[in-house]
């Protein structure tokens, strides 16, 4: 058998809930981390708590994120998922006296599993209550709504920032429902991103439309042509729309808009039929 390297993988998941339960609720991403063989339980749970430390951290920076009870300084129970088949509630939990036999023992377990020992990873797993203070959370009506935007668009304008229509909503939204006396404070996650992207694909959606429809409502309208050669400068010209649309039988209407209105009135229909050539021999 292949002895335990001097360093490995080791993959740490933050869990909510009591350990050895069924919790599905993880806080964050897992962790990846590289132990030596021959560090102690107490360096290797040292390390552990500094990274569940930073994992909380960007839990708690994201406002709407429930709060949960995390402190550094109280002792941590860490468990171990021993082997690929082992379920949650029978996890081993580690302590000095067993550390090293248990880390052996999933060494061991990973051989039994095609390629296990090749991609070895140690899984860890840290479980961290919620906290049981009422967080004051509060229904997003349309009241609360109200008031929290109002609050964003103060904060906007003291902060000078520029949100879009559905971010502002949005951040209104989320404002609503923490408590009244929470400070603002603008989401930043892919949520506000995303919404962010749209706002601005529909500000460049309004303004062609504002140009186009500008443009439906002049009479005339410039087109360049040239005169007597190729190679003569262009000439800018102004031509009655409405002639030009009588000329070549065209409706009174835009037949390539960006945004296609229902048109109201009657379509002018051809004053003469044309005869179908293309499909004449098919008959």
């Amino acid at each position: 058998m292949i002895p335990l390297p001097d360093s490995f993988r080791c993959r740490l998941v933050a869990k909510v809930r009591k350990p050895l339960g069924k919790s599905r609720t993880s806080v964050g991403q897992p962790v990846e981390l590289n132990l030596s063989k021959t560090s102690s339980f107490g360096v290797v749970s040292a390390m552990l708590v500094d990274a569940i430390t930073s994992i909380v951290a960007v839990h708690h920076a994201e406002p709407a994120n429930s709060k949960l009870l995390w402190d550094p300084a109280t002792a941590k129970d860490i468990y171990v998922k021993t082997a690929a088949n082992t379920t949650q509630d029978k996890y081993t939990k580690l302590t000095m006296d067993n550390y090293n036999e248990v880390i052996l023992q999933v060494w061991e377990n990973a051989n039994k599993v095609r390629n296990g020992q090749a991609t070895f990873a140690l899984l860890l797993f840290v479980y961290i209550d919620k906290s049981t203070e009422n967080a004051g959370i509060r229904r997003a009506t349309a009241h609360n709504i109200e008031t929290s935007a109002a609050r964003v668009a103060s904060y906007m304008q003291e902060q000078h920032m520029e949100l879009g229509p559905l971010q502002t909503n949005y951040a209104s939204v989320v404002t609503a429902r923490l408590p009244a006396a929470t400070p603002i404070s603008i989401p930043n996650n892919a949520t506000m991103q995303q919404l962010g992207h749209i706002d601005r694909m529909a500000a460049e959606h309004s303004e062609a439309r504002c140009r186009e429809v500008s443009a439906q409502a002049e009479t005339y309208r410039m087109v360049r042509i040239r005169l007597g050669t190729l190679s003569s400068p262009p000439v800018e010209c102004f031509i009655a729309v409405e002639d030009l649309r009588l000329i070549l039988g065209i409706p009174p209407f835009d037949l390539t808009p960006i945004f296609r209105e229902p048109f109201v009135g009657d379509v002018p229909i051809p004053s003469h039929n044309v005869d179908d050539i293309d499909y004449i021999d098919h008959e």
